[in-house]
């Protein structure tokens, strides 16, 4: 009878205690309640999968009618990755909001298992929320530019992304920030460290790399690159986002295994 569970002696997962009588083998408790977890995450690996055809989609049609010469205003307008106030603008502010409920998530995992690095998953969570509603608001482009403009001549070297010039420092700064800050928390399930660099990267050379090139092209003879750029540029943020919201996942999931048994005590019988 050794290894033998008294169920009712364990906490479940939603706090609840259930019959003492009732014996398990730990193998099953294990199972089950591992099941039970996973059921109840708000998001998961099928949700990132449709998102990201989502994104695929928005670059597929864009260059379709970019190949025609932009005969589909309903594309040219409302589906446009250049725009700012259409349907690709909301879908990127949602993407980072879903980022930030898998942030969320893993403080409730960390919170469960007292974790010390919990808080910082709430802060990056802020700080996504707060991306999400700079997706649609554009702070970065109108405090950026009023102070990039302010650098006098050196605002000529990124006259179409002015913003550049103060907030490129300040968006490497802050994922070399959270990287590190994560880092250790991260290092504890494989793999999830690795998927949030990617995005960190595919959002600096698509937001900041990509966007500062627009600087050196024009309307005219080079307006066809300056829609490739968009399009290219565009597609690596929202991916980017995609991979982070991923990197948070493997983290949530793999710790997520661990919950039932450490609320577990082995009773021999």
């Amino acid at each position: 009878m050794e290894g033998m569970l008294f169920e009712g002696r364990t906490e479940t997962v939603h706090g609840a205690f259930v019959d003492k009588t009732r014996r398990v083998c730990p193998d099953t408790y294990l199972n089950r309640n591992i099941g039970s977890v996973k059921s109840n995450a708000l998001i998961d690996k099928y949700l990132l999968k449709v998102l990201l055809g989502g994104i695929l989609f928005f670059a597929f049609a864009n260059i379709f009618n970019q190949l025609l010469g932009s005969p589909f205003w309903i594309i040219s307008r409302s589906i446009h990755l250049g725009f700012d106030d259409n349907i690709p603008a909301w879908y990127s502010s949602m993407l980072l909001l879903v980022a930030a409920l898998m942030g969320l998530e893993c403080f409730q995992v960390g919170k469960r298992l007292d974790l010390a690095g919990r808080w910082t998953f709430l802060v990056f969570s802020g700080l996504l929320v707060l991306l999400s509603c700079d997706e649609i608001a554009r702070f970065h482009e109108t405090i950026g530019a009023a102070l990039g403009k302010s650098l006098g001549p050196m605002s000529s070297l990124a006259k179409h992304t002015p913003w550049l010039l103060i907030g490129a420092p300040i968006v490497l700064g802050v994922f070399v920030g959270f990287f590190l800050l994560l880092k250790k928390s991260l290092a504890m399930v494989p793999g999830s460290l690795a998927v949030l660099g990617t995005g960190f990267a595919l959002i600096v050379v698509g937001g900041v790399l990509l966007e500062g090139t627009i600087n050196w092209l024009n309307h005219d003879e080079l307006q066809w690159l300056w829609e490739a750029e968009i399009i290219v540029e565009e597609s690596l943020e929202m991916i980017g986002t995609i991979f982070i919201a991923y990197s948070l996942m493997i983290w949530r999931d793999g710790l997520m295994k661990d919950i039932p048994r450490l609320r577990i005590k082995s009773v021999p019988l």
